[in-house]
């Protein structure tokens, strides 16, 4: 916190320098005094981004550092394990591998690798974190007793689909795969009116079985339409 009021401080101070050089500048009348504070002005400008450079190395460093031993340590960590091998056999810690190691332990330690490291923790610590977000804002709902119900009887009403009725089943399924387009097993019906009345009820099945991602979805939804769609079909009461 010191640091970054000192920095303030000192941006301050600059620009307030700066602006006084250039006012002086443009209130002057001669070309010499024009020049002299122009490169004056110049100077303090590049001062100020000297500093800013020294400023954020400084922040930075203990930071690479610590990186750097961390590194250094796991390098580490794969010599010993390698020492601990036998020299020969098909679990040897050949000389090749150790010369290699040793060129990690050696890269390691540098700043380079470390900034290369912590921009890849990074980058793995964003994809960790996106994927737990996705996961929570994609939960699956919970099913209530009434929900379970529900759809325990939509699934053994395709029982009645039959050749007699197989017509209007067909018709519910373009409507049906549009309303319940937030479910993927159920969105796809559309594309189930030439098929066998076997494949509609396996389809069917899976449509009922289906749960939406959606937050503004709800197991109750889902049922009320396609329990909708089943009674315009005539095999549910």
């Amino acid at each position: 916190m010191r640091i970054a009021a000192e920095k303030r401080t000192k941006d301050m101070t600059t620009d307030l320098a700066v602006l006084s050089m250039n006012l002086a500048g443009a209130a002057v009348g001669g070309a010499a005094t024009k020049t002299l504070l122009a490169a004056i002005s110049a100077g303090v400008t590049g001062t100020n981004s000297a500093l800013d450079k020294n400023f954020f190395y400084d922040m930075a460093l203990p930071s690479l550092i610590a990186q750097m031993n961390a590194d250094r340590t796991e390098a580490y960590q794969k010599i010993l394990s390698g020492m601990q091998r036998e020299t020969t056999g098909s679990n040897a810690y050949l000389w090749t591998q150790a010369v290699r190691d040793l060129v990690d332990y050696y890269n390691a330690g540098t700043l380079q690798h470390a900034a290369f490291s912590i921009s890849k923790d990074a980058g793995a610590k964003q994809t960790a974190t996106e994927n737990q977000i996705e996961g929570i804002l994609m939960v699956s709902q919970v099913a209530t007793n009434d929900d379970i119900k529900d759809r325990k009887a939509l699934t053994q009403s395709l029982n009645n689909i039959s050749d007699a009725n197989l017509d209007k089943v067909k018709s519910i399924l373009v409507p049906l795969s549009k309303a319940l387009s937030n479910l993927p097993k159920c969105a796809i019906l559309v594309s189930k009116g030439s098929s066998t009345m076997q494949d509609i009820k396996l389809a069917l099945q899976d449509c009922i079985q289906d749960v939406s991602s959606e937050s503004n979805r709800s197991f109750k939804d889902d049922n009320a339409e396609i329990t909708k769609r089943f009674k315009e079909a005539g095999i549910l009461q």
